[in-house]
């Protein structure tokens, strides 16, 4: 017998619910709004979706599309959900690792997820570092300063996103298609992947926001311990909480 199409997933409407569009139809409706804050300052829609396909364009210069895998080993700054929804605006898988891993586990996790790139945060680099090498994978960092050092021997995702060309839209994708991968933290053993659609990110995304909205007589809730619900609907802005992103995510 042969299966009839499901319209919801396979219709032609399917490519809104990119994890990506979130952002971007936020972005586009609320440019001005603000999306973050953190340490003082203030990052609008309009500029963290800007900054985005900024770093979409020099992942894509490197090579990273439609279904790649970036690892990446970032702290809960505004750099995170650049990097977070550069990745998945080019139809590619987010690895995230979890910031207390040590060499050998980062490594492991690389070569499990058969990831294609590692991006790291210059503070993360004394483990990440390594466990890239071994896994024979080029490394990307963030959060580190221009430098003529030469010692300094990862290029910077910075500097080629201010050269490569920005991404103009993101990629449709299928829901089905995985959005990222999780890894628990490994007590009990070596660190276990899951992978979670798109359709099931975008699912989580909007329910988490909704369990943020204020109701009659409860204090409204700004601080979010997932990336995914920042941009769910409305333009509402948020404060970065103090606690990783990558912590909470580990945790399946």
């Amino acid at each position: 017998m042969t299966k009839r199409p499901d319209e919801a997933v396979d219709g032609p409407g399917f490519a809104t619910l990119s994890m990506a569009s979130l952002l971007s139809e936020t972005a586009r409706r609320f440019p001005e709004r603000p999306a973050l804050h953190f340490a003082g300052s203030t990052v609008t829609y309009g500029e963290l979706w800007k900054q985005t396909c900024a770093y979409a364009g020099a992942l894509r210069a490197r090579g990273i599309g439609r279904g790649s895998r970036v690892a990446m080993i970032v702290p809960n700054v505004p750099d995170f959900p650049r990097v977070y929804f550069a990745v998945l605006s080019l139809g590619a898988v987010v690895v995230p690792v979890h910031l207390l891993f040590k060499a050998r586990e980062i490594e492991y996790v690389l070569q499990d997820s058969e990831a294609d790139l590692v991006i790291a945060a210059a503070p993360m680099l004394a483990e990440a570092g390594p466990a890239a090498e071994a896994a024979d994978l080029p490394l990307l960092m963030v959060l580190q300063p221009p430098s003529d050092d030469p010692d300094v021997k990862y290029p910077r995702l910075e500097a080629e996103a201010e050269v490569a060309d920005p991404l103009v839209r993101h990629l449709p994708v299928h829901p089905t298609d995985a959005a990222t991968i999780l890894y628990t933290s490994g007590t009990t053993g070596q660190p276990k992947g899951r992978g979670l659609s798109r359709l099931r990110s975008r699912a989580g995304a909007l329910f988490a926001h909704r369990c943020l909205q204020p109701r009659p007589g409860r204090r409204r809730v700004r601080r979010a311990s997932a990336v995914s619900c920042l941009w769910a609907d409305g333009g509402d802005e948020h404060v970065l909480p103090l606690r990783s992103l990558n912590h909470s995510a580990s945790r399946i």
